[in-house]
């Protein structure tokens, strides 16, 4: 086989690094290996792909590890710290500053709640780049590509080292290959102005008809609790609480965040006697016209910051410029979030001015919805509050811009306020879309019903010691190493006639069945199936590490795996003795054959710390808080623990 371009300089017996940034470069990367191998040199491989890209390599004689591989879980935080302050920092800028006010407010701050989790992807990347060169000094680094990040970031890296770089793809190909993807990415740009003109701006005037027919307005009798949420999770967890108060006599109204769905009521928030509209039933044509002025006006602002690089100096990490890294990530907040933002600004004013709400409750205020929502609110003194959605497995993710928070448990309370937010701010009441769970739980006999009902669906036996893999709505990258890792430890232990897949409801199983095939494994996979049911009959329960359904299977007392590929943080990183985290096949064989012979029931005095209290009445507890804070009642946040209930005023 001929030498790849560029390879003729290689000296024999040298140190030499291959990096691996696209799966089209395969047979390149495999000729560049034999080439270095033929030459006697000692070759690693080093991919910034997924894992499992990484795993179809077969390279026996070759060392072959992630970019990340020598990342502890440790330094998430000071990754997403760097992130948070990169996001500050360039929103500070006058270049930014200045340009970017729109009713006294300035745009820039309405990013910072996305733009830290672009960051982050970067950042890590610098991180592993940096930690190989420290761990491992080669004597060449070898790229198949020019002008791609990847490229870019170690040719800044190397240079600063004084470590040669080979690039064995022509550049011609190279500049082509990169011509496309800009091509790419300006036609995505191109069908989202699309989008905006012809189905937003149609749809606008068909809600501004639509609410000019209605003139809808509430009775205005009592206190109005607007809660506002922009996925499924979050409204697990608010809708419990606005049920609660309108029991109670208060005004409710479900405001759904995102947009277009329905006319009336979307699927989440379509709840009995619950008043709920989307945000674009308060649009009107002069809010649309607005709208569109400042996307123009934003996208000008962007073209000139571009042209003249005067946002490039704000990023540099570790003295690498990371500018190039993030040029696309931040093209794209100018011409969607910042937009976005502006457009949340003119509909919170009109849901201010329509239904004059007491207190907004958020199921997450860190995206540039939520923060131009709290921007308005605070201009006309209406208080606000977010529920914790989720596992706080780095606190950096959840740090809230509401006046208060709830967060489920104590550990969630000294994360984040480990991140400098006062803990008088932050109110431990637990889950409230765990109540539900933790009054099954509580319900032996139904409990047991419900198992032994599951069973049945499955033609199983009652006492049959089930292992349940829950799994998540991730991409098949990341989950088809570790599926094929679970199938294997299944197949070694002899487990197929008591394994069972529950699929996530966004999945279609096909990823599962063709991995079964390939191992050899047949496993039962069902997708309609009561989760609690047959969590409550399984022996063990399987998840991914950034799978939130670990919670549910530990609330019904069911001890858990988390398998994962040590690429990130698992969100169990800090529940000890509560879940076995697994990242190779040998660990989790271990923890099978463990579990399964063992009578394993996680601590509850654990469960509590990380959960919040498990007595059902969560819902009450932060319901009882939201009253407070629209009723005028004085809350004094050092009081307890666990949030005392006051009486709600009606």
């Amino acid at each position: 086989m001929p030498a790849p371009l560029g390879l003729g300089q290689i000296a024999s017996k040298s140190r030499v690094w291959v990096i691996w940034s696209d799966p089209r470069d395969k047979s390149m990367l495999m000729a560049i290996v034999q080439q270095c191998l033929s030459l006697k040199c000692r070759v690693t491989v080093i991919s910034t792909l997924s894992s499992g890209h990484t795993d179809s390599l077969s390279l026996q004689e070759v060392k072959s590890e992630s970019i990340y591989e020598l990342l502890p879980p440790s330094d998430n935080s000071t990754i997403f710290k760097a992130a948070y302050e990169l996001a500050t920092h360039w929103c500070d800028a006058p270049a930014v500053n200045e340009a970017l006010v729109w009713n006294g407010m300035q745009l820039g701050k309405m990013a910072e709640g996305i733009l830290p989790s672009f960051f982050v992807g970067v950042l890590r990347l610098v991180e592993g780049v940096l930690r190989w060169v420290e761990h491992e000094r080669p004597d060449l680094v070898i790229l198949t590509r020019r002008h791609d990040q990847t490229a870019v970031l170690f040719r800044q890296v190397m240079e600063r080292e004084k470590i040669a770089i080979v690039f064995v793809a022509s550049d011609l190909r190279d500049r082509v290959t990169n011509l496309l993807e800009t091509v790419k990415g300006q036609l995505l740009f191109m069908l989202l102005d699309m989008r905006d003109v012809l189905v937003k701006g149609i749809w606008a005037k068909l809600l501004y008809v639509y609410n000019q027919l209605c003139k809808r307005k509430n009775n205005q009798g009592g206190p109005l609790a607007v809660f506002v949420g922009f996925d499924c999770n979050h409204y697990k967890h608010i809708l419990p609480v606005a049920e609660y108060l309108q029991d109670k006599h208060w005004q409710v109204l479900v405001l759904q965040g995102l947009t277009g769905q329905s006319l009336f009521v979307t699927r989440n928030a379509r709840r009995p006697g619950l008043s709920a509209r989307t945000v674009d039933e308060y649009v009107t044509v002069e809010l649309w016209l607005r709208y569109r002025a400042a996307r123009r006006q934003i996208r000008s602002l962007w073209k000139q910051l571009d042209r003249s690089g005067a946002l490039a100096g704000f990023f540099v990490y570790h003295g690498v410029k990371l500018w190039p890294l993030l040029r696309k990530h931040m093209q794209y907040c100018f011409y969607v979030y910042l937009p976005t933002a502006v457009r949340y600004i003119g509909l919170a004013s009109r849901v201010i001015d329509q239904e004059s709400p007491k207190v907004f409750v958020f199921g997450n205020d860190s995206c540039h919805r939520g923060l131009a929502i709290i921007a308005v609110a605070r201009q006309r003194d209406v208080p606000t509050l977010v529920i914790q959605h989720g596992i706080t497995a780095n606190p950096w993710g959840y740090v809230p811009h509401s006046d208060k928070m709830i967060v489920w448990g104590e550990h969630s309370r000294n994360a984040i306020a480990s991140c400098g937010v006062a803990r008088e701010k932050l109110i431990c009441t637990g889950a409230p879309g765990l109540d539900p769970l933790v009054l099954l739980a509580a319900n032996e006999t139904l409990l047991a019903q419900r198992s032994m009902a599951a069973c049945r669906s499955l033609g199983l036996e009652e006492a049959t010691p089930l292992v349940l893999f829950l799994t998540s709505a991730v991409s098949d990258n990341y989950q088809a190493p570790i599926v094929r890792m679970m199938f294997k430890a299944a197949k070694d232990l002899s487990l197929e006639d008591r394994f069972v897949i529950k699929l996530h409801p966004h999945e279609t199983g096909e990823l599962q069945e063709r991995v079964a095939a390939e191992v050899g494994f047949r496993p039962r996979i069902v997708k309609d199936i009561d989760l609690w049911g047959i969590v409550a009959a399984s022996k063990v329960v399987v998840t991914y590490s950034d799978s939130t359904a670990g919670l549910e299977a530990l609330v019904l007392h069911k001890p858990v795996i988390a398998a994962g590929t040590g690429k990130y943080q698992s969100i169990y990183a800090n529940t000890t003795g509560l879940v076995y985290q697994v990242g190779r096949e040998d660990d989790l064989k271990a923890s099978l054959q463990c579990l399964l012979s063992e009578n394993f029931v996680p601590d509850s005095s654990s469960l509590e710390w990380f959960l919040g209290p498990l007595d059902g009445r969560a819902t009450i507890r932060a319901a009882s808080l939201v009253a407070t804070l629209g009723g005028g009642v004085r809350f004094d946040a050092h009081e307890s623990k666990d949030y005392k209930c006051q009486q709600i005023p009606t």
